[in-house]
């Protein structure tokens, strides 16, 4: 394509677009690409940019087969870490890389197009925001004004924007009227999973985890109550159920859902209603976290529709789903906040809930067992253990000291000073050394609420981990030791202190910008539209689909929505080619360049001369050369700038002016022999 024969061909500003749309469309993909190939494309569109600049000749064809070579051995090598998704996407962004050094005639810029615009739509499988995808209709007009300079080179860029976002604009309304009504068919496969980086929580728990997480600000999910909103002390988000404890870190039993289908009929079963119960119904999108959890508060009972049919509820009530979450999803909950968890529970699950080594926290494991001795019943042993958080120097902290050999030890009898998975560890091995069934909960707790849109937003910061025990009688219950050290966590949130820890753990103030009002209020409208853009467009499922056809159709919806469907795109293509006709056809009529061609007919019939309908240009020049030469090749001259203004879609003044004065020319132009 930069060869000189091709810059000939090529115009200067659609060449221009070469080197800037690479850059533009990759850059989508920014986050995505490996560093080796994002290294690969600055080399190639440097060396791109040096030809275009004649700084560089473009070389035999060899270097481009050893680039390109080089690109699969080095994805062959990184395919299995990155996955089959991020390797087939290097892949095709190699090829869209290398295409604009073999570009030899139209249909390879055609192509290369192409391959730019499926790249554009590749980016939204990863990202899918609001102002994400503002970016790529930017871009997308781009790569129309990038065509649009092929056919009308000597057009401004002005005009090529205007053009481009007149097709954009145009498009819209069949664009949004397929998204709303067109039927959402299942696709024929499954795109493959992405290898992308786990965000959040984990189905283990070390020490120090989680005060990991709380300097983090990436969002974990949003929330929107449709009754009233519980009080921020019952906003614990169950996640996670940890059972097992070796010595270093809490982790999951593994749980083969071995039929989806039953465990689906779980939360129908357990969720009893009655006047004096607390019941709350609320959506929740998750942000991609590439972890198959889900979150919701106990106790919890999906909204079972076509989208979520595929999540099971785990006996543990943890809520899991069989593919990773790699796109925004979702659901609808009803909880009841005051039913026990006392389902699902035989005495092998309470036995595992007991299993600890005494030999692994001996000091802790002797603190339980006397607790054991010394109470009455398992309830007194709980609250012996809170008294005890509060009576000594135990302190809330996001910089705890580093802990060695037999860590729960060292933590509960010397340094005292940790974040909620060290009090949730601590507590949750002394109910076991006391005899009572106990394990690790890790979810969120609380939420900030955003006024502007009236919904919760969970943030990574506000992981939590927290203990439920075993109580005849009464099932699993939740204790949360962190309240018996700081009450401000479970009730409020962080602390001020906590916060001026977090904000300096993570190397700036939050709290300053926070003051900004202006600013905050700015942030919550962003993140509000945001929102919406996610629940009513991204989250556009196929039961939302129904709902809203029945409310416009009514219950019966399948054959009035194929009739209005059909008759709407019927209308649409027919308003369509009606418009293009009605202007082609005013073009004709009041078309400059016809008048001059009709007046140049008129002259030459004077001449003895009249135009058959059947005949070409060639054969009627022919035939005017008969009667008067110089009257030919004046004709001949309009009949070629006509040509070019009406068919070569070059409507420019100086074509007409041209043809005006051929016209004046012809006009002086008289029969041989007269």
């Amino acid at each position: 394509m930069f060869s000189k024969d091709n810059k000939k061909q090529m115009p200067v500003f659609a060449t221009n677009w070469l080197l800037l749309l690479p850059v533009l469309n990759l850059s989508l993909l920014l986050t995505e690409l490996s560093q080796w190939f994002i290294a690969m494309a600055l080399i190639t569109l440097l060396w791109q940019w040096a030809i275009h600049r004649n700084i560089m000749a473009i070389g035999k064809g060899w270097i481009k087969v050893i680039i390109a070579i080089a690109g699969c051995v080095l994805l062959v090598m990184t395919g299995k870490a990155i996955g089959l998704l991020s390797a087939m996407l290097h892949l095709l962004c190699l090829s869209y890389l290398l295409k604009p050094l073999e570009l030899k005639k139209r249909y390879d810029i055609y192509q290369w197009f192409l391959i730019g615009l499926l790249l554009m739509c590749c980016s939204l499988i990863f990202q899918q925001s609001i102002y994400f995808s503002l970016l790529v209709l930017v871009f997308f007009i781009a790569n129309l004004m990038f065509l649009n300079s092929l056919f009308s080179p000597l057009s401004s860029v002005n005009k090529q924007m205007k053009f481009s976002l007149k097709l954009v604009v145009q498009s819209l309304p069949l664009a949004v009227l397929l998204f709303v009504i067109f039927p959402k068919i299942p696709p024929f496969w499954q795109v493959p999973q992405s290898k992308g980086v786990e965000t959040g929580l984990n189905d283990s728990l070390k020490i120090g985890d989680i005060a990991k997480l709380a300097l983090s600000n990436d969002l974990a999910f949003r929330v929107e109550f449709s009754t009233d909103v519980p009080d921020y002390q019952q906003l614990y988000w169950r996640a996670i159920v940890l059972d097992t404890f070796d010595d270093q870190q809490w982790n999951r039993k593994y749980q083969q859902v071995a039929n989806i289908k039953q465990y689906q009929q779980v939360p129908r079963k357990r969720l009893k209603y009655s006047g004096e119960d607390q019941l709350v119904t609320y959506q929740v999108i998750l942000t991609p976290s590439f972890q198959p959890w889900l979150f919701l508060l106990d106790v919890g009972q999906l909204n079972r529709n076509r989208d979520t049919e595929h999540l099971a509820t785990l006996r543990d009530y943890s809520v899991y789903s069989p593919r990773k979450i790699t796109r925004p999803i979702s659901y609808q909950v009803t909880s009841n906040l005051t039913q026990p968890l006392t389902l699902y529970q035989n005495a092998s699950v309470l036995q595992r809930n007991l299993r600890i080594d005494s030999n692994s926290n001996p000091k802790l494991f002797k603190f339980g067992q006397t607790l054991k001795e010394n109470a009455l019943n398992a309830q007194n042993i709980i609250d012996s253990t809170l008294k005890h958080y509060r009576n000594n120097p135990f302190r809330y902290t996001l910089e705890p000291p580093l802990l060695t050999n037999n860590s729960l030890d060292e933590f509960f009898f010397n340094t005292q000073a940790g974040f909620c998975e060290h009090y949730a560890s601590s507590f949750t091995y002394l109910m076991r050394a006391a005899g009572i069934p106990a394990r690790v909960v890790l979810g969120y707790l609380g939420g900030e609420l955003n006024k502007q849109g009236g919904y919760f937003s969970v943030y990574q910061r506000d992981a939590h981990a927290w203990s439920e025990v075993w109580l005849d009688g009464k099932g699993w219950v939740r204790v949360d030791p962190t309240a018996a050290v700081d009450p401000s966590r479970v009730e409020q949130g962080f602390s001020s202190q906590l916060l001026k820890e977090r904000d300096q753990l993570a190397g700036f103030d939050m709290s300053t910008w926070l003051q900004a009002g202006l600013l905050q209020t700015v942030q919550l409208y962003l993140d509000t539209i945001d929102y919406q853009w996610t629940k009513f467009v991204i989250n556009y499922s196929t039961e939302q689909q129904l709902k809203l056809l029945k409310a416009w159709f009514g219950q019966h919806v399948t054959l009035k929505v194929v009739v209005v469907l059909l008759v709407a795109l019927s209308l649409i293509v027919a308003l369509f080619f009606l418009t293009r006709w009605l202007r082609r056809l005013t073009e004709k009529v009041n078309s400059p360049a016809l008048r001059v061609y009709k007046a140049a007919c008129q002259h030459i019939e004077k001449m003895g001369v009249t135009r058959n309908l059947q005949e070409t240009d060639q054969q009627y020049i022919s035939r005017v050369k008969k009667v008067s030469v110089v009257a030919s090749v004046e004709l001949a001259a309009i009949l070629t700038l006509y040509n070019q203004y009406v068919y070569a879609n070059k409507r420019h003044s100086s074509i007409i002016n041209a043809l005006k004065k051929r016209l004046t020319k012809l006009k002086k132009c008289k029969k041989a022999g007269v």
